[in-house]
């Protein structure tokens, strides 16, 4: 189980991380804006992964700041992986959970 601070510290690592990220998606966008019409569906795709990194980046803030708690392992950190090509997160816990799309409630 990582400490309170650690858990702080790598909540504030993501959220820079995140915020950078979304800078150059915002960057890739305009230069896929610029190339033909046909870029618009890449170019809103793009601006929803910069939505999402953001919303990643508040809730890290969140946790570092204190105002969201948090009781995660540090192996289920690492076993939570998004998979962005078909927009489902997968869960690779011992027991097998099934894909759950991004916004669904696990059961």
């Amino acid at each position: 189980m990582l400490q309170r601070d650690e858990m702080g510290q790598l909540a504030h690592a993501v959220a820079e991380m995140d915020a950078k990220m979304c800078e150059l998606l915002k960057e890739l966008t305009g230069l896929i804006v610029q190339t033909d019409a046909t870029s618009r569906e890449l170019s809103a795709v793009v601006e929803k992964i910069s939505v999402q990194g953001q919303k990643i980046a508040n809730s890290a803030e969140q946790i570092a700041s204190g105002k969201k708690e948090t009781l995660v392992s540090a192996e289920e950190i690492s076993a939570a992986r998004i998979d962005l090509k078909n927009g489902t997160k997968k869960l690779e816990h011992k027991d097998g959970d099934r894909p759950v799309k991004i916004g669904e409630t696990e059961t």
